[in-house]
């Protein structure tokens, strides 16, 4: 299972209903394709997205914003998830959604398997947290998924970065609904977030 990440903020001044509207119509639109395509999408309001910085004097990494998760099989899908976004059926909702969105970075994970997750098919529902963290340096892999494995509870998920496609952190430990956890490794960045669609 990967998961095409998007993290986006609104152009300054937009209205947060307008911005969350024309995203939840993209999101309606997008999931009526088959699941070849995509297996299913949601997006995300976080308190603050430390890695999405705005150069030219825009919003700051501590600035609420988005996250939007595209489920898929494999990279295939992704291919094809990619080409119905913008195909007729989409175009209008996905151009709609643009037009008001300012910053944005994307990245591309794959589901761990570890004992006792949640459905991969599904992100977390409601309110949650999702904990970024990367691998201590001179930490082998095997050494970290190990200690990894032994604290995530049960009920998470754990998504390992797949590609650099941006700046967040190479793991994504998601908890469900007001689970918290200490959790290895370095940089651990603590979002919270609540599904808008």
């Amino acid at each position: 299972m990967l998961a095409y990440l998007f993290w986006h903020r609104p152009l300054p001044g937009v209205d947060r209903s307008a911005y969350e509207s024309a995203l939840m119509r993209f999101h309606e639109s997008v999931r009526d394709e088959p699941a070849d395509v995509l297996v299913s999408s949601t997006c995300h309001r976080l308190d603050r997205i430390p890695w999405l910085v705005v150069s030219d004097g825009g919003a700051g990494g501590d600035e609420p914003g988005y996250e939007d998760w595209y489920l898929v099989r494999d990279s295939a899908a992704l291919d094809r998830l990619n080409e119905a976004a913008i195909n007729a059926r989409h175009r209008s909702f996905h151009d709609d959604a643009a037009a008001l969105a300012g910053a944005g970075a994307g990245g591309l994970y794959s589901l761990v398997e570890f004992p006792g997750g949640r459905d991969p098919a599904r992100v977390a529902d409601g309110d949650s947290e999702s904990v970024w963290l990367s691998k201590p340096p001179r930490v082998s892999y095997s050494e970290f998924m190990s200690d990894l494995a032994a604290l995530v509870p049960p009920g998470a998920q754990v998504w390992q970065r797949r590609l650099v496609l941006g700046p967040a952190p190479e793991f994504c430990v998601e908890l469900p609904g007001q689970t918290r956890a200490e959790l290895p490794g370095t940089s651990l960045v603590r979002i919270r977030r609540c599904v808008i669609t």
